[in-house]
């Protein structure tokens, strides 16, 4: 899959293997990424770059990625963001996604649902719609 346009996402994740296999994979799908390697290094990046989309785990150092979201979120609301977590949805409290984030994933990640999710949110962002 080939997103329509090229996409700048913001992938704050502590693992450098999983940042890899993510860079990595969508790179191939013409997508450019942005690292940090937790939710302060984030910050920082966000506060300097304009984001298609914002992928960040849940359990990191410093800061975690559910702090982290709630952070973006109260400075772009309808900024999309996904978080990754080994818990899925039943550590927030359900299935669903919580207010600080607008979609979460499993770990191990799916690639192909990965690509569906990203493509789910960037169609809402530009639809208007929050996700």
């Amino acid at each position: 899959m080939k997103f329509p346009e090229s996409l700048t996402i913001l992938l704050v994740e502590d693992d450098p293997l999983i940042q890899d296999m993510i860079t990595d994979c969508l790179s191939l799908h013409g997508c450019h990424l942005e690292v940090a390697a937790d939710g302060r290094e984030g910050i920082e990046r966000f506060r300097t770059n304009r984001f298609d989309l914002v992928i960040t785990d849940w359990a990191m150092p410093s800061m975690d990625g559910e702090e982290f979201a709630r952070t973006i979120k109260a400075w772009a609301p309808n900024q999309p963001v996904l978080m990754l977590s080994g818990y899925g949805a039943t550590r927030f409290g359900g299935t669903g996604p919580t207010p600080q984030v607008d979609k979460i994933l499993k770990k191990p990640v799916q690639l192909d649902e990965l690509l569906a999710v990203i493509a789910d949110l960037i169609q809402r962002k530009r639809s208007g719609h929050n996700a």
